[in-house]
C-alpha cells in the first residue's frame, strides 16, 4: 500500500533525524507566510498538472473541502506532497515543479486529510509528536498517518463531491475562516486563463455559491477567445500564442473590442498571476522563473528566453497592426494596448525589470522591420502628410493608428524616422496639398531659414506653394510675372506658425537675392500684408 510505504520511510528518517524534522517545520512556516493569501492557487495549480478539468472549494462550519476530477495521487505524487522542495515534475510540462507550493496550506488549517483513490491518510503535528520520543517541534506536513473516522456530517459533503465526479479531496480541520474569507475574496477569476486544464471552479462559502467558468474558442493553431464567467460578471479575452507555452492575452469588450488593461492589471503570470507588471496593456504568460511565494519574477536565463519568445509574438503582431494586416481585431486598438506604460527612452536610466527587458528585446527583433516607415514631423498636418507619403510612394502608419498618445516616441524608439524634409523640398510640386499644407510647408522653409538650415540661394522661385486670390497655386516666379496677389487669409495661415518680423525678413531676403519686385503684386490689398 503507497500510505504504509511512504508513511514508514519518512518515519524513519524522522526519528533518525529528529533536529532535521524540527527544522522542516520552521520551513514549513516560513513557505505559509510566503504563500499568504495564495494557498487556493498553489491547490488550484497542483490539480491543473493532476489534469484536472474541475476544481470545487466548499466551507462548512469548522471544515473545508478542496478537490478536482484529475488522475488519483501514485506513489511519487504523495511521496512528493509529504516531502518539502522535492518534486516529480518536469518543468515545461507541469505549472508547478518546486514541490513546495503544497506546504502553504499549514496557514489556514490545523489538520488535514486526503482521500484520493487508495490513499486515505491525515496530516496533524499531534499524531507526529506522539510518534516521536522528543518534544519537538514537527511540520504539519509530512508525516502521513492512517485516517481516523471523519464526521457524518463531512463524510456526507465527502460522498456529495465524490458523486459529482471529484476524484481528490482535501479536508482541512480547525480552518482558520478569516484566512480562507480573505483568500476567496482575493481570488481573481482571470487565474483560468493560462491553465492548461481546468475550465471550472466552484466556491461552496456559507454565505453564496459561485461558479467560476472558462469557455475557451480556437480562431487558429496560435489564437483563441475565451469567456471567463463569474457569476453575472463575465470577461473576455483573445490570446495569441507561440508553438510554445508562452502567450499575450488582451482583454475584449462585450462588442469584441480590445481595452487596454490598466497598469495594476497588466501582469505577468507564471501560469497563475505574479505580482509582477507587463509594462505593457496585456497579461502575458510564460513560464517564468519566480521566488518560492511565486509573486515576483527572477530574471535568470530561463525567465529571458520566456521575454524573448514574447517578444517575438508582440514584434509580429505589432508589424501586423501597422500594416492593416491582422484581421482578427481592431489594429488601432492592439497597438493602444501593446504601448507601453513607461518611457521607453527612459530605460536606460530605470532598474532592470521584466518590463524594461521586454522593450529591449522587442526594439532588437523589430528595429529592421521598421526601417522603411516614416513618421510624421510635427509641422505638418496629417492628411496633407498622407498625400506626400502616397506620392513618394512611402510606408507609413494609417492616420487613425498614428493618432495614439505615445506612439510616435515608440516608434522612434525602435529606429523609425521622420521623413528627410529635404524629399518634400525637392518634390514640392508632386504634391496637392490644402491651403493649410501650403502654409506649413512655408513656414518650415522660414523656420529653416531663421536657424540658418537652409539658404535663400538655395530654394527654387519655381515651387509651386503660394496661394492667389483666386485660391489657386503659383511659383514666385509667376506672381512676380504676372503681377498675382496673394491671398490675405493664406499668410494668416503661415502666420499662425511664424512671426510677422520671421515672415517679413524671409520675404525681403527672397527679393533682394533674386532681384525680384513682389510688392506690385499685392498693391491692391485692403489687408495690412501690402505684400508678401
Amino acid at each position: 500500500m503507497i500510505l504504509e510505504e511512504v508513511r514508514s520511510s519518512l518515519l524513519k528518517e524522522a526519528k533518525m533525524s529528529p533536529n532535521l524534522l524540527s527544522d522542516l517545520a520552521g520551513l514549513e512556516h516560513y513557505i505559509a507566510e510566503s504563500y499568504h493569501n495564495r494557498s487556493f492557487a498553489e491547490l488550484l495549480q497542483n490539480a491543473d498538472d493532476a489534469d484536472s478539468t474541475k476544481f470545487i472549494i466548499d466551507i462548512a462550519e469548522n471544515y473545508i473541502l478542496i478537490a478536482n476530477d484529475g488522475r488519483y495521487f501514485n506513489k511519487k505524487d504523495f511521496e512528493s506532497l509529504c516531502r518539502s522542495t522535492r518534486s516529480f515534475k518536469k518543468r515545461g510540462e507541469k505549472i508547478g515543479y518546486r514541490g513546495i507550493g503544497f506546504k502553504s496550506v499549514v496557514g489556514f488549517s490545523g489538520k488535514l486529510h486526503l482521500l484520493s483513490g487508495d490513499i486515505k491518510t491525515t496530516f496533524s503535528k499531534k499524531l507526529t509528536k506522539n510518534e516521536m520520543s522528543a518534544d519537538i517541534n514537527v511540520p504539519l506536513i509530512r508525516i502521513p498517518h492512517p485516517m481516523n473516522n471523519l464526521d457524518a456530517n463531512v463524510m456526507k459533503l465527502v460522498n456529495k463531491i465524490l458523486n459529482k465526479g471529484y476524484k481528490t479531496i482535501f479536508i482541512f480541520e480547525n480552518i482558520n475562516k478569516q484566512q480562507i474569507e480573505t483568500e476567496i475574496d482575493n481570488f481573481n477569476s482571470s487565474s483560468l486563463l493560462f491553465l492548461n486544464n481546468i475550465n471550472k471552479i466552484e466556491l461552496n462559502t456559507e454565505k453564496n455559491i459561485e461558479i467560476i467558468e472558462a469557455k475557451r474558442k480556437i480562431i487558429s493553431p496560435q489564437i483563441s477567445k475565451s469567456i471567463i464567467s463569474k457569476g453575472d460578471k463575465i470577461k473576455r479575452w483573445l490570446t495569441i500564442g507561440s508553438e510554445t507555452q508562452e502567450s499575450i492575452s488582451f482583454s475584449l469588450n462585450v462588442n469584441g473590442g480590445i481595452n487596454r488593461l490598466k497598469d495594476e492589471e497588466s501582469l505577468v503570470y507564471a501560469f497563475l498571476p505574479t505580482e509582477e507588471k507587463t509594462g505593457l496593456g496585456i497579461k502575458i504568460n510564460g513560464d517564468v522563473s519566480t521566488d518560492p511565494s511565486r509573486r515576483k519574477v527572477i530574471l535568470d536565463n530561463n525567465t529571458q528566453d520566456v521575454i524573448r519568445s514574447v517578444s517575438k509574438i508582440i514584434s509580429k503582431l505589432f508589424i501586423e497592426c501597422l500594416k492593416n494586416e491582422f484581421e482578427i481585431a481592431n489594429e488601432k486598438e492592439i497597438i493602444n494596448a501593446l504601448l507601453p506604460y513607461i518611457d521607453p527612452r527612459s530605460i536606460a536610466y530605470k532598474k532592470k525589470t521584466f518590463s524594461t527587458e521586454l522593450l529591449k528585446n522587442i526594439k532588437k527583433i523589430i528595429n529592421n522591420e521598421l526601417e522603411d516607415l516614416i513618421l510624421k514631423p510635427s509641422w505638418i498636418n496629417s492628411l496633407d502628410f498622407e498625400k506626400i507619403a502616397k506620392e513618394l510612394n512611402l510606408w507609413m502608419v494609417d492616420r487613425d493608428i498614428a493618432g495614439l498618445n505615445n506612439l510616435k516616441n515608440l516608434l522612434s524608439y525602435f529606429g523609425a524616422k521622420e521623413i528627410n524634409n529635404n524629399s518634400i523640398i525637392n518634390n514640392i510640386n508632386k504634391f496637392n496639398l490644402s491651403i493649410r499644407g501650403y502654409a506649413e510647408f512655408i513656414s518650415l522653409l522660414i523656420n529653416k531659414y531663421v536657424v540658418r538650415e537652409i539658404l535663400i540661394r538655395d530654394l527654387s522661385l519655381d515651387m509651386k506653394i503660394w496661394i492667389g486670390k483666386d485660391d489657386n497655386v503659383y511659383s514666385l516666379n509667376e506672381i512676380n510675372k504676372d503681377n498675382i496677389m496673394v491671398n490675405n487669409e493664406f499668410i494668416e495661415l503661415i502666420l499662425e506658425k511664424v512671426s510677422y518680423a520671421e515672415y517679413k525678413s524671409f520675404i525681403s531676403s527672397i527679393m533682394e537675392y533674386n532681384n525680384l519686385n513682389l510688392n506690385s503684386a499685392s498693391k491692391n490689398t485692403e489687408s495690412r500684408y501690402d505684400s508678401l
